[in-house]
Formats: structure tokens, C-alpha cells, sequence
């Protein structure tokens, strides 16, 4: 069965078609919208994905690119139709738009590249792991019932991820201070790394970390995802700010910028199959390091 893409993905690629109908006629936005006799903020928020289109305003549009072949055009108004159901979520009171936009958009994706400098990946964490950073990252006011169910929402996006029938290609680079510090405690993180080790054994996960011994290099100016959707379409750019929301940039030269650097962290990081043993490594650390210990509390952390 066909993996079900998200009324945000199929947004998207009507937004990616209706943008490039719009470039063939060498029309510019006003003077589609003038023609129309629409605001010019209308056409703007179609093509930037912020409002749906209806079937009536659609037709009008695929008349004036002089779109006239019936098969495309049932696929457009297919398109906008399913662009225009709403998600359903149980969690969007407990987060941002913006980040179940982003979230709904990465379902659909093809193939994503993420770089993490200081905490294991959304997408290849254990529950525990996962709990331990939102209590960690929790406003005074959040409720132990809000704090789960937004652990609750990232598990769930990953078993989605992983359980599509084609999985999209995962590449991850961490900076060393990711995998070596103690989230929830040794016995949480040593089970954190096990899960690693389990996943760089999935045939569409690329694991690397960039060791100390680097130095400095551009990804500790901070974490970045690249999500990649079908081969016609742009790369999306997603970066997080202070709160933990997720901010989108479509902008093509910033997005070129960030994929080259993250061919450059490729390029000074741990090759793929040195991880497994630096992991089994870590996991002995640990081992070493409260083997000779009280029984472990889960929070403790290294002196």
C-alpha cells in the first residue's frame, strides 16, 4: 500500500506546481493577480503554501497559465482538495504550529540530513532519552501531562517514519558531545546508545559523529535539518530557535549553504563504520565508570 502523504506536503507540492505554471508564462505575481482582479496578497499566500486554494480560484488560475490537458488538471484540483483536509493531531495544544507544520512535512520526505551537536536526534531516541530532555527543556508552567504528550508526538513521528514502506534515506552527523553526555542519567544513555547501535544497522540510516580531535568547525554555529521531497522539488531548511521551534527557510542560496556544510561535517566526522565500535566504546565507558558505584541513580550525571 502507498504511504499517505499529509494535507502539509500535499500543500506543498500544489504550491511547488502552481509557482512554476505561473514561471512558464513569464508572468510576475501582480500582474497575475491585477488580471484576476485578485489582491496581490492572495496569490502570494497560495504560493507560499500559508492558505489553501479552492477548486473555483484553482481553475481560474490553470485558465490564465493556459493549462488545458484534463489530466493534469484533475490531478492539480486532486492535489488542492487533500491540501485543504486538516491533520488530525492530538497534540496541537501542546505544540507550536510551526513545529507540527514542520513535522507533517518531514513525513513526506524523501530523504533528510541532520546535524546535532549536542543531544541525540528526535528520530533516534528512546522514550527515556526523549522524556529526560522535554522535562529538561519544560517552561515552569508545563504539566507532567503536557511534557508526555509532546514525547508522546515525537515517538510517534518517528515509528511513522520508520514503519512507511520506504523509509527515505536518514543521514545524521553528531558533534562527539551528543553521544558522550549522560541525558537522564548512565543507564538511560547506555540504552540510548544500544538504540544506536540497532538503528546504523537500518539499510536507510547513515550515522556519523565528528570527534573532539576535529576542532572547530561551522555545525557548532548550531543544529540543522535538510529534508528533501520529490527530485523536481526545492530542499527545505529547517532551524531551531532559542524556545525549541522549529523555523523554516526556503530561501535556495541559504538552504545550498547548509547542505554544503553538511557535506563538509561528512567529510571530518567518524566514517559510518568506525560508529558501531566508538559507540561500543562509550557503552564500556559507562559501564567502567559505575561498576564499581552505588546502584545508579538515573540522574546522575559526570563530575
Amino acid at each position: 500500500m502507498a504511504d499517505i502523504l499529509s494535507p502539509a506536503v500535499l500543500r506543498r507540492r500544489l504550491m511547488i506546481e502552481l509557482r512554476s505554471a505561473r514561471a512558464a508564462t513569464s508572468l510576475t505575481q501582480k500582474q497575475v493577480a491585477k488580471e484576476l482582479d485578485w489582491s496581490p496578497s492572495k496569490l502570494l499566500r497560495i504560493e507560499n503554501g500559508s492558505v489553501s486554494v479552492s477548486t473555483t480560484d484553482l481553475h481560474a488560475l490553470l485558465r490564465h497559465y493556459g493549462i488545458r490537458d484534463r489530466h493534469r488538471i484533475d490531478e492539480l484540483v486532486k492535489l488542492a482538495q487533500g491540501a485543504r483536509q486538516q491533520s488530525p493531531n492530538a497534540h496541537r495544544d501542546v505544540m507550536s504550529a510551526e513545529t507540527l507544520r514542520f513535522l507533517e512535512l518531514r513525513s513526506g520526505a524523501i530523504r533528510i540530513r541532520q546535524f546535532e551537536p549536542l543531544y541525540v536526534p528526535g528520530l533516534l531516541q528512546i522514550e527515556e532519552y526523549a522524556q529526560a530532555l522535554h522535562r529538561t527543556f519544560a517552561r515552569p508552567e508545563d504539566s507532567d501531562e503536557i511534557v508526555n504528550r509532546r514525547v508522546a508526538a515525537r515517538m510517534e513521528q518517528k515509528d511513522e517514519i520508520f514503519e512507511r514502506k520506504q523509509p527515505p534515506e536518514m543521514f545524521f552527523v553528531l558533534d562527539e558531545a551528543a553521544v558522550r553526555r549522560w541525558v537522564g542519567g548512565p543507564r538511560v544513555m547506555r540504552r540510548q546508545l544500544e538504540e544506536l547501535k540497532r538503528l546504523v544497522q537500518h539499510p536507510q540510516v547513515t550515522l556519523q559523529v565528528v570527534p573532539f580531535s576535529a576542532g572547530a568547525h561551522r555545525g557548532m554555529l548550531g543544529p540543522f535539518q535538510i529534508v528533501e521531497f520529490e527530485p523536481s522539488e526545492d530542499y527545505l531548511l529547517y532551524l531551531e530557535n532559542a524556545r525549541g521551534d522549529i523555523v523554516t527557510r526556503e530561501d535556495r542560496e541559504e538552504t545550498t549553504r547548509y547542505v554544503e556544510t553538511f557535506f563538509r561535517l561528512e567529510d571530518v566526522a567518524m566514517k559510518p563504520w568506525d560508529v558501531e565500535r566508538f559507540v561500543d566504546q562509550l557503552i564500556n565507558e559507562i559501564d567502567l565508570a559505575t561498576n564499581d558505584s552505588d546502584p545508579v541513580n538515573e540522574e546522575k550525571t559526570v563530575p
